[in-house]
């Protein structure tokens, strides 16, 4: 039988294949740079060599659920405002604290996710903070008063944020430079799914009418139901990256393991062009030694805390990722990097400021400009947007006195919502072929 249509014994055709490669059955130490056979290549080419194929379509896939689940996860309290101020007696400003509060979990997720990222593994980053963010969904809907409810969606965005910024890594290391930037860009089409899952599920799960009270202090609604399956995906897409998926290959020989970074690259070969194992070129990996210190024998270099099996106490453990926390946040606003950090943080504010926190308050807004309607009757004549917002949605007046109101907002507000995240469609789809075609640079100017 030809041998490029034979299968091998192992499982190295399935992307499921997770079997972890031994060093001890191959006979030979594993040194971090590879003391193998034959010249030693550069990651870039090692993963070129693996070819583009099926692999990167299915990885494109996990990490587009990925990004959509954070889309979901970043933007379900758009709906929970209007239809939870009975429950929590909210006014205006509990609704900011509710809406700001994620965000200042985000704050101090961004800082402990990048440096588990480079410390403990693109995928187990990952996976912790999609089962956070789904613990913290769960923990929410069963919030019986704000407090706890605001603790909770401070824990949803610092998970969430972990998945949101590690996903890009984890794709972008599996994939040759030439295919990095459209894969990437590919991923906002996953983003703006994700935003207009949010006012279908919100439509078809908040308008039920049904209540269920397993103690005093709790009613639940049905937009809790909402809130919920709004974490569900997050502990469906961890799972499947948990069992399904590997480690990049880039984080792994950055950790000195040079055989399972190479067993890694040997199974996407293998996925993508269906051939056995044994024809991937690449026997050897250069050690990335910007990221691994080596001694003159070509070994890891070790803190002296991990040597001869010793492991350091808890409170050294601390330390250390403290220190090295410290020392990637002064590389980044130091040297060269300075300019580039700074115009990313501007780009980013940006972006937030006037995509994302006005997402947040869309439906909030609309559901007042209906309120208005009613108040004064349907051919009232509104000025702007500040007359709309002089309509205070006092709970203690009328609005919890409707059993409508209770079950959340008009159907015209799921509608339009709905709407708003479709009009991105376009762009995102576009967005790859307008980086290639006119450069990252002009289209961020733009």
């Amino acid at each position: 039988m030809d041998r490029r249509t034979s299968h091998p014994s192992e499982d190295s055709f399935m992307l499921f294949g997770m079997r972890e490669h031994d060093n001890k059955q191959k006979g030979h130490l594993d040194y971090g740079n590879g003391h193998l056979h034959g010249p030693a290549v550069d990651l870039e080419t090692a993963i070129r060599e693996t070819g583009y194929g099926w692999y990167q379509f299915w990885l494109l896939m996990i990490c587009g659920s990925v990004y959509m689940t954070c889309a979901i996860g970043t933007t379900t309290l758009s709906f929970v405002l209007p239809a939870a101020e009975c429950d929590f007696t909210l006014d205006s400003a509990n609704k900011g604290e509710i809406n700001a509060t994620p965000l200042v979990g985000m704050i101090f997720g961004s800082y402990v996710w990048g440096s588990m990222a480079d410390t403990q593994g693109r995928k187990k980053v990952l996976v912790i903070s999609l089962t956070m963010d789904f613990i913290a969904g769960l923990l929410s809907s069963l919030a019986p008063n704000f407090i706890t409810f605001l603790i909770c969606r401070f824990f949803n965005g610092f998970g969430i944020i972990g998945a949101t910024s590690v996903c890009f890594p984890y794709l972008s290391e599996f994939l040759a430079f030439k295919h990095r930037d459209l894969n990437l860009c590919r991923l906002e089409i996953f983003w703006v799914l994700g935003v207009c899952a949010v006012p279908g599920l919100a439509w078809l799960l908040i308008p039920l009418k049904f209540t269920w009270t397993p103690y005093p202090e709790l009613t639940f609604r049905s937009w809790r139901l909402f809130v919920f399956f709004c974490g569900v995906p997050s502990l469906i897409i961890g799972l499947t990256l948990h069992f399904c998926f590997h480690e990049t290959p880039k984080f792994l020989l950055s950790q000195g393991h040079h055989d399972e970074a190479l067993a890694v690259l040997r199974k996407v070969f293998v996925f993508n062009k269906r051939r056995d194992p044994s024809e991937y070129c690449v026997r050897r990996l250069a050690a990335e030694t910007h990221n691994l210190q080596l001694n003159e024998d070509g070994s890891p270099m070790h803190f002296p805390h991990e040597h001869k099996g010793e492991k350091a106490s808890l409170g050294r453990r601390i330390v250390l990722r403290l220190e090295v926390l410290w020392d990637q946040n002064v590389a980044l606003f130091s040297g060269p990097l300075a300019k580039y950090t700074l115009l990313a943080c501007f780009i980013d504010f940006g972006i937030m400021s006037s995509y994302y926190t006005l997402m947040l308050w869309f439906p909030e807004l609309l559901e007042r400009f209906h309120s208005y309607n009613n108040l004064h009757g349907g051919d009232a004549q509104v000025s702007g947007v500040c007359d709309v917002m002089g309509v205070v949605l006092d709970p203690g007046a009328n609005n919890c006195t409707s059993p409508e109101h209770v079950h959340g907002p008009d159907n015209d507000v799921y509608l339009h919502t709905l709407i708003i995240g479709l009009s991105c469609l376009p762009t995102s789809f576009m967005l790859g072929y307008l980086v290639r075609k006119i450069g990252t640079r002009i289209m961020l100017s733009e």
